[in-house]
């Protein structure tokens, strides 16, 4: 499942000119709160070399800009330009009325799955301390 639900993310990313992990970039970024690239790549997972890369491409699309920290300035916030949001909101708009793999539920189990998930992501896992 986790992987028809990567491919589905990835086919909507690449509609919009993106690649998933720009579409996941995009997804983290807003204009008013700099991230860092290291705590961006810290919330995706994503090396950080490979990650720079992924950020010189949107920033050459003028979807990002690197700004410098007021308080450090060796460190550089990104935050989201004006065509960045351009290029992200249609993408998040279609994300998430799009059904996708998941479509095939009825909406009592995706009920199910959710709270399923949610009780995953705030219990200790199996066999731990509860």
């Amino acid at each position: 499942m986790q992987d028809s639900l990567q491919m589905h993310f990835a086919a909507l990313a690449a509609e919009h000119s993106l690649t998933a992990i720009q579409a996941k970039v995009l997804l983290q970024l807003n204009a008013a709160t700099p991230v860092t690239a290291s705590a961006l790549a810290g919330r995706l997972q994503y090396d950080p070399s490979n990650l720079t890369r992924v950020i010189d491409k949107l920033e050459a699309r003028g979807a990002v800009r690197r700004q410098p920290d007021p308080d450090d300035r060796r460190v550089k916030g990104l935050v989201l330009t004006a065509a960045g949001a351009k290029l992200r909101d249609p993408f998040w708009q279609r994300l998430i009325s799009d059904v996708g793999p998941l479509g095939a539920l009825s909406a009592d189990e995706l009920k199910q799955l959710r709270s399923i998930l949610q009780a995953a992501l705030t219990e200790p896992a199996a066999g731990g301390p509860r």
